[in-house]
């Protein structure tokens, strides 16, 4: 499970008040749950941009008191990332990474999953169809980036369709 999708989206919600909030809500979360169902995987965060990730849960884990370690209140760190093919994010995973270690963190896996590209060699509207060899291409190599530098340890791909598609069957 993931504590609710994207609190720091859109931007006006990419705010302390808002990482707070959203800290209290894992706590809660994680101690109802886990307690009854330990089998169950509980992930933190779910923030879009690596970049405001970061940010975001910098004040999330700073709102803890300093005698708790908020690193046990979840199983896994969530990110979201959509790039183009001119887009990549090797500081923010690194910063992400060292985000979460630093609060003691180390066993805490880094899952992106949800995540895709767009292709912005001809089209930057996500509205207007896009050359699915392209997002297949770029995806693949963003999958390939992740694992073998380590970024992340679980990538979950969630866009790769096109995003005018009135249903997922005409994707």
């Amino acid at each position: 499970f993931r504590v609710w999708n994207e609190p720091n989206n859109p931007v006006k919600n990419q705010t302390k008040d808002r990482a707070e909030l959203y800290m209290k809500l894992l706590k809660k979360v994680y101690t109802r749950i886990k307690p009854d169902f330990p089998e169950v995987q509980i992930g933190a965060f779910a923030t879009t941009g690596i970049g405001r990730s970061v940010e975001f849960i910098k004040w999330a884990c700073d709102s803890c008191d300093t005698n708790e370690n908020p690193t046990q209140y979840f199983d896994y760190v969530s990110v979201h990332l959509y790039n183009t093919p001119n887009i990549t994010d090797d500081k923010g995973f690194k910063a992400l990474r060292a985000l979460v270690d630093g609060y003691g963190g180390e066993d805490k896996e880094i899952w992106c999953n949800e995540y895709g590209f767009y292709d912005d060699t001809a089209e930057t509207d996500w509205f207007k169809p896009q050359n699915p060899h392209a997002k297949a291409a770029y995806t693949s190599v963003l999958t390939a980036q992740m694992l073998a530098n380590k970024y992340a340890d679980k990538c979950l791909i969630y866009a790769l369709a096109d995003r005018n598609a009135t249903e997922l069957t005409e994707s």
